[in-house]
């Protein structure tokens, strides 16, 4: 497994899995980071624009959004005990795959390629790796 910094001295960690190569970028939520060849940042994230909303509450929402980019994201917020928060944006290719997706266990919807947040200070970006 390889160990790099990205271009804001982000650490880049480079897996296999399934034959591909993967790269996670691990950034804090007040740092730039590059996904799919852009730059982005948990605040740019959550300026994305709502598309459609599956569900939406305290504690738990689905809403498709798409970025600055121009790309589809199947955002996913939840709380769980009201001590931890998780924020979720899968890459979607469109709608149907949207609404495809919202309907997934937990533990599938972190279909790569996605960003991961916590409620806190990470952030942790997922994608096939261009290297």
């Amino acid at each position: 497994m390889e160990q790099e910094l990205d271009q804001f001295g982000n650490s880049i960690r480079i897996s296999n899995s399934e034959g591909r190569q993967i790269s996670t970028t691990r950034s804090t939520r007040n740092s730039y980071f590059l996904f799919m060849g852009e730059v982005y940042s948990f605040s740019m994230l959550c300026e994305n624009e709502e598309i459609k909303v599956y569900y939406k509450s305290n504690s738990s929402d689905a809403i498709l959004q798409r970025d600055r980019y121009g790309r589809l994201f199947l955002y996913f917020y939840d709380e769980y005990d009201f001590d931890r928060v998780d924020h979720l944006w899968v890459l979607v290719a469109d709608s149907t795959d949207a609404d495809k997706m919202v309907n997934v266990t937990r533990l599938s919807r972190t279909r790569i390629p996605f960003i991961a947040a916590d409620g806190e200070n990470w952030v942790g970006a997922t994608e096939i790796s261009q290297r």
